[in-house]
């Protein structure tokens, strides 16, 4: 077992307010697809951004279990596993695209988690040719929505996962 720590987190912006703070819109926002214009943050939205190296998949999925596990809600078991699972491929493809930094966002909402990868990959790394066919089968058996797309920073990686009804 290796002794070596896991990055150390740069930022951890939480949207939920308290019950005396005056109304404001959320602090932090994630990018999302263009078709996804009535997403609306749940109000548990964490992020965390990190440097990107062989530890930080590992770093962000303890960052997504340890969110849904903050929130103050019950997540059933399987849907926190396969978060991380998802967390852990889309920052895994990140670091194999030659990104150097990576945010990740977890927004717990009502029926559903909503996780976003963003990273600042290389123009030249960020065309179809470069998708992993496991990877893709793997987020589409864990998702019921999954889609990239380039804004002028890098990448952003969005994925939709519904939590299972009791």
């Amino acid at each position: 077992m290796s002794s070596a720590r896991p990055p150390a987190m740069r930022a951890e912006v939480p949207t939920d307010a308290p019950a005396d703070a005056p109304a404001e819109p959320p602090a932090a926002t994630v990018p999302v697809p263009a078709g996804w214009s009535g997403y609306v943050p749940g109000g548990a939205l964490r992020l965390i951004e990190l440097p990107l190296d062989t530890r930080t998949p590992g770093a962000c999925r303890e960052f997504a279990r340890s969110t849904l596990a903050g929130v103050g809600r019950s997540v059933p078991r399987d849907a926190v596993d396969s978060v991380m699972v998802v967390v852990g491929e889309l920052v895994t493809d990140s670091y194999l695209a030659a990104a150097t930094t990576v945010q990740v966002g977890i927004d717990l909402r009502q029926d559903d988690v909503v996780v976003t990868v963003h990273d600042d990959r290389p123009q030249e790394w960020r065309g179809p040719d470069r998708r992993n066919d496991t990877r893709e089968m793997l987020l589409d058996a864990l998702t019921v929505l999954h889609e990239s797309f380039a804004d002028e920073g890098g990448t952003v990686h969005v994925a939709r996962l519904l939590l299972a009804v009791a």
